[in-house]
């Protein structure tokens, strides 16, 4: 039974219909492409569901052609019984999945396989079973016979031939008198395993000349394995491991491991086949060193990690090579903070840099690939912070039934609610933008709500004869503009016309009727009334000194308040007509 292509989280939308090949448009949110997953020409299960048409689907095995295509070969179960839909066209999802009929034969011929293996066991358990029955013997003979398999057949060959037993219990090869429980004897040297039972120790003793070399022991009392070498204390035996007869490993009197033919300087040293590459491992914890490991290589810069001296903390270093020299790259403290940069981590991981600190990085190509960060607690993901590759979107996004807070100063200034709405944390604490810094639009649904309750308003009640003067003279004022600014992108004819006051004229008139001072130079203008505005501000230059906003200031008005100003000279003009009548 053919096993088809699996991949993991691999769905994508879809917007084609017809009874044909199906073209991917994009992957699902938290899901991978085909294109990425899935390689061209390679059978795998498919399932294809409506989602503008819900009530279309199909499942069955296909592949991806050379443009990446859906192609369906084979229709497992459908929403046209059992037939290839005819899917409207519209939105729907294309996913690799497992078909089920597929994992029903696979459970048949695991089945199969098991019914074959009970087959066997029986097939065995009729074969002859050795014979027990025999008497027992707690000596071999010379000419005890043991049978041996050769070739097709069977052959008796004589105990001699392997070994010697004594009725002593002794066994020998090489020899007819063992003097122990096992000795080997001939032109090379012998092995004797001799028993303590004094202190429940056994062990194999290499003995040259009569002088013991060396032991492998193992002490049941304590559980010990010993391999020693030397002669007495003080002798200086190395334990060396060879292969291929050339010496691979080295344990020193003085304790020293070395591998590959490493010098007798560290405490563990290993070194490759070229004297001038290898790895240098030093584990001391003599004196302030710590217990670290040095990667080395002759004319590069090492590297190192272990322990801190004097701390249970965890280290990487470069170039360190005695007591205190080096650079601490990364740090691991024992209670579970990493420092990157820095040897003091505040928080679980603290990075200590200039520039870009982190980059995250897709390995898609533009236009499908996605990284982001999550947020999450035991009972699953709160949030992300990312870039969605397919919509070229940056995203900041809370999933759980809760704010999306924004702030300056440790103090939360602005919230996106639950519920989609941006709001203040303060009341009428903040401005949206500022005299240098203006919104070009507001694009409104409603006409905005502005505060006018009579709670909150120390009244002072109709306009002077001054201000209605002056409201009458600004409502000659009024004129059609356009914006310097589009005139200049656009031509005279292009730049649209506005309707409105000039900010400068609506204040000479207030001064001409005695109500603010005239604009002057030399002073900053101000007005109690609120209509008027002018707003000034000083120069800003970045960290290199470079201006990134020339000083300036500009003046201008609430439309709002200056246009119900007129209404009110208006209404005051209509009542003199009246009443005049």
């Amino acid at each position: 039974m053919p096993t088809p292509f699996f991949a993991d989280l691999v769905r994508e939308l879809c917007h084609e219909g017809g009874t044909g090949p199906l073209t991917p448009t994009g992957a699902v949110p938290g899901h991978r492409r085909f294109a990425g997953a899935v390689p061209a020409d390679t059978e795998f299960h498919y399932a294809i569901t409506g989602i503008a048409q819900p009530g279309e689907w199909e499942v069955g095995t296909g592949r991806l052609d050379a443009v990446g295509r859906l192609v369906r070969e084979a229709v497992a179960a459908s929403s046209d019984d059992g037939g290839r839909v005819d899917f409207a066209p519209g939105l729907k999802t294309l996913a690799l999945t497992v078909g089920a009929g597929w994992f029903a034969a696979h459970d048949a011929a695991v089945a199969a396989l098991d019914a074959a293996d009970d087959d066997l066991a029986v097939a065995i358990a009729a074969k002859q079973p050795l014979s027990t029955a025999h008497p027992a013997a707690t000596t071999g003979a010379d000419d005890d016979l043991m049978t041996v398999r050769r070739g097709a057949g069977w052959v008796n060959i004589p105990l001699a031939a392997l070994v010697r037993r004594g009725a002593d219990g002794h066994v020998g090869i090489g020899t007819t008198n063992p003097a122990q429980l096992l000795e080997l004897a001939g032109g090379s040297p012998r092995m004797r395993i001799v028993p303590a039972a004094s202190e429940q120790m056994g062990g194999i003793e290499i003995v040259t000349d009569g002088a013991h070399e060396a032991s492998f022991t193992a002490r049941g009392s304590t559980g010990e394995l010993n391999i020693a070498a030397g002669r007495a204390p003080g002798w200086g035996g190395n334990i060396r491991f060879f292969t291929d007869t050339t010496e691979k490993m080295r344990l020193t009197a003085a304790g020293r491991l070395l591998l590959g033919g490493a010098a007798d300087n560290y405490m563990l040293n290993i070194a490759s086949g070229a004297a001038s590459r290898g790895i240098v491992a030093d584990f001391n914890t003599n004196g302030h060193v710590g217990a670290l490991i040095s990667f080395t290589q002759a004319g590069i810069t090492n590297n190192c990690f272990g322990t801190i001296p004097g701390t249970g903390d965890f280290g990487w270093y470069v170039n360190r090579n005695g007591v205190a020299d080096g650079v601490l790259l990364m740090r691991l403290t024992a209670a579970g903070s990493l420092g990157i940069g820095t040897d003091t981590a505040a928080v679980r991981l603290h990075v200590k840099s200039s520039g870009e600190i982190m980059r995250l990085e897709t390995t898609a190509a533009r236009g499908s690939g996605n990284g982001f960060l999550s947020f999450y607690d035991p009972s699953g993901r709160k949030g992300y912070f990312g870039y969605g590759g397919t919509s070229e979107t940056i995203f900041l996004m809370n999933e759980e039934n809760g704010n999306l807070e924004l702030g300056t100063n440790a103090v939360s200034r602005w919230y996106v609610e639950s519920a989609g709405h941006f709001t203040p944390v303060a009341d009428n604490a903040y401005d949206v933008g500022w005299s240098a810094g203006r919104v070009r639009n507001l694009h409104l649904t409603n006409s905005p709500i502005v505060t006018s309750d009579m709670r909150e308003k120390a009244w002072r009640g109709e306009a002077s004869a001054a201000e209605l003067a002056a409201a009458k003279r600004i409502a000659s004022e009024l004129g059609f503009y356009q914006w310097n600014d589009a005139v200049a992108e656009k031509g005279a004819e292009g730049a649209r016309l506005h309707f409105g006051v000039r900010a400068q004229a609506v204040w000479a008139i207030m001064a001409g009727e005695g109500l603010v001072d005239p604009i002057d130079a030399e002073a900053d203008p101000t007005s109690r009334h609120a209509f008027l505005c002018w707003d000034r501000w000083a120069e800003e230059r970045d960290a290199e000194g470079r201006i990134v906003r020339a000083a300036g200031e500009r003046f201008g008005i609430r439309p709002d308040q200056l246009a119900l100003f007129l209404i009110a000279a208006q209404e005051a003009r209509l009542a003199a007509l009246e009443a005049a009548a």
